[in-house]
């Protein structure tokens, strides 16, 4: 994965998370940090694109986890569903779907994210995973059918 490619990509991955510009830099500076670090310790060994956006959902996931201990996701979310008109019910289901992903194998949250939210063609997520399109598929598999588990369970 390109330097100039990879962070594009990783910015693209976090916006769909977080829909927070600031935050999203200080992200994917944070993997390059951390990429950095374990190239450092471990020279040899070549880091994949998987381990780059899985360091990525973390700390999204991360950041989602201190704004809720914070109570600020609850105050975004009711200024959001009293100005400009928008309605709750979008920011909800964005929170919900987040939550069903991060519920996910991290395997199943990448293989998802590359695919339908990056618009990655099998082949390519095949390449970055150092995988087979065939395991590619089968991990999609799996991943939809878990989320579609997770999200009627959490109906309930």
């Amino acid at each position: 994965m390109g330097c100039q490619y990879g962070a594009q990509l990783l910015y693209q991955f976090a916006w769909s998370l977080t829909h927070d510009r600031t935050v999203v830099e200080d992200i994917v500076q944070e993997v390059f940090v951390r990429a950095w670090h374990t190239q450092q310790r471990t020279p040899n060994q070549e880091l994949m694109a998987g381990w780059f956006f899985q360091v990525a959902h973390n700390l999204c996931r991360d950041h989602f986890r201190r704004i809720t201990r914070d109570h600020k996701l609850a105050e975004r979310l009711q200024r959001q569903s009293l100005g400009g008109g928008r309605r709750l019910g979008p920011v909800v289901d964005a929170v919900r779907i987040q939550r069903t992903l991060g519920r996910l194998t991290r395997t199943g949250q990448v293989s998802l994210w590359l695919f339908y939210f990056g618009d990655w063609p099998l082949q390519n997520i095949a390449q970055a995973l150092d995988i087979t399109a065939g395991a590619v598929k089968s991990r999609l598999f799996r991943a939809r059918k878990h989320f579609e588990q997770v999200w009627e369970e959490d109906k309930s």
